[in-house]
Parts: C-alpha cells; structure tokens; sequence
C-alpha cells in the first residue's frame, strides 16, 4: 500500500515539474522573440541625433520613396522612417521599416538589393564615403527592418528596441 501511495506523490511531483518547465520555456521564448512596438516619430528623431545627420540636406522617406528608391513594394510597409541624402557628396542614410508580418524577408531582400547598387555607386566616388557603404548595417529586429550607413551605424541599431 505504501509504495502505491509513494509512487502516486512520486508521478503527481513529475506532472507538476513537466507542467512548471513548460510554462517557464513558453514565456521565455515569447518575451525573446517579442520585439516592442517602437515609436517610429522618437526614434526618427533620435536616429537625426545620435546620427549626426545634416537634417537639411536629406530627404525624409516616405512609402512613396521607400518604394521608388528602395524597390520595396508598399503594400509590404506599415511604417517607414528615414533620411537619404538629397545630393551625392554624403552617402549617410538611415531607413527603418516595420514591416507587415508576412513580409519581413521580402522588405530585407530589397534593401540587400539596393544596397549592393549603393556600394557601386560610391566604389568610385568618395573613398570616405565608399568605406561608409561598406560598414553598414542592415538587417531586422522583429518586423522592423533597416539599413544604416553613417559613421557609427552599430549605435543607431541599437536604438531599435
């Protein structure tokens, strides 16, 4: 009779610790895979800031020039922020997307496209500005994609939360 009893207390401690780890690895890859919704006007401000860029000399994008100038599809873009220079004697820009759910990957694949283009352009233009292009940062955190080119990009991204 005792063993039945042990082994019973024995199996009901293995549910509760299965049930325990279960929950613990369900909440932990929810918050890290949750990125927080960002406010897209601070950060545009921030990214001006912290960037150093000549904010009189660039172009604010829109989905209009996200589409034009990036190739992305519209349809593809919730929210869109960023600076591109409005003459060829800087290559600093920043362009952040949040990006609908579903297209994420189609959003990154297009700044990868641009980009290999961009760093044509200033390979035989500017050689501080060609070493620009080549360090910068491109990729997404969540559903917001962005590509940073200015002279310390790692500190922008970092402003995506």
């Amino acid at each position: 009779m005792k063993d039945k009893k042990k082994l019973k207390i024995l199996l009901i401690c293995l549910v509760i610790l299965v049930v325990i780890i279960s929950i613990v690895l369900v909440v932990y890859n929810t918050n890290k895979n949750n990125v927080k919704n960002v406010d897209m006007a601070s950060l545009d401000i921030e990214m001006v800031t912290e960037g150093n860029f000549n904010n009189n000399r660039m172009l604010d994008i829109t989905k209009q020039e996200a589409s034009e100038i990036f190739g992305i599809n519209p349809d593809y873009i919730e929210e869109v922020i960023g600076k591109t220079p409005l003459l060829n004697i800087s290559s600093s820009m920043y362009i952040v997307v949040k990006a609908k759910k579903d297209n994420v990957q189609d959003v990154k694949k297009c700044l990868e496209v641009y980009v290999v283009k961009y760093e044509q352009e200033w390979a035989s233009y500017l050689e501080d500005q060609y070493e620009l292009v080549k360090n910068r940062e491109l990729g997404n955190k969540g559903d917001y994609v962005y590509l940073i080119i200015c002279d310390e990009p790692d500190k922008l991204v970092k402003l995506i939360k």
